[in-house]
């Protein structure tokens, strides 16, 4: 009698288990967790510049050199993007880029001045993601772009035609399906071309070659 009692117990425990592990089957481990493609899907982005290096040649002119971080006393870019997933692997965008400095000057002996400028820029763009799925997407990007620059002190403002043209490449990291980081570094050309009507003090166009190191979050709908 007490035997049948314990092979009863026995085979009861071996059902239970057999039952518990087949449940844990079931269920996927993280790490083998896919985000689907990005085919028919809106992307919503925002960023800015982390880092940016800009080596410009004016014409008739000297050359310089600009080094921006984001904590430095130069304000950084900021971006506003949309796009849409064509196919898993590669995406087309618009992306609006504006920067906007505003700052007091003193000479010794004079008044403060007031210096500013705002440059605005939209760029249609295409990117190609290496990964159709995962995790971790690197890509490469491009982007071509129109736009004004405006500067001011406390006399007229200059206003100035502003062209860019810039390729690069990062990652897209997926923290959920519908989030994920970006890291984009982009190297450019950038053209700045005086307007005859609106440009008091600069009468020379500047050409510029930009490194810049972008950081966000994009939204995947």
């Amino acid at each position: 009698m007490r035997l049948s009692i314990i092979l009863g117990v026995v085979l009861c425990g071996l059902g239970m288990g057999g039952s518990v592990t087949s449940a844990f089957a079931q269920v996927p481990a993280v790490t083998e967790t896919k985000v689907p493609g990005l085919e028919g899907k809106f992307r919503l982005e925002l960023g800015t510049s982390l880092f940016q290096y800009r080596h410009t040649k004016v014409e008739e002119g000297g050359r310089m050199d600009n080094v921006t971080f984001i904590l430095g006393r130069t304000p950084p870019t900021f971006l506003l993007g949309v796009g849409y997933g064509l196919f898993d692997n590669l995406l087309l965008g618009l992306r609006f880029y504006a920067t906007v400095d505003w700052r007091k000057t003193r000479e010794p002996g004079a008044d403060a001045e007031q210096e500013g400028s705002f440059a605005a820029l939209a760029a249609p763009y295409v990117e190609y993601l290496f990964a159709a799925h995962g995790v971790v997407r690197p890509f490469v990007t491009g982007t071509l772009g129109f736009g004004g620059l405006q500067q001011w002190t406390d006399g007229p403002a200059n206003k100035q035609f502003l062209f860019t043209l810039q390729a690069g490449g990062g990652l897209h990291v997926f923290i959920i399906e519908q989030l994920s980081f970006d890291a984009t570094m982009m190297l450019g050309y950038e053209l700045i071309h005086p307007l005859p009507r609106y440009s008091w003090s600069v009468v020379h166009d500047s050409h510029s070659c930009v490194i810049n190191l972008f950081v966000g979050f994009s939204g995947w709908l």
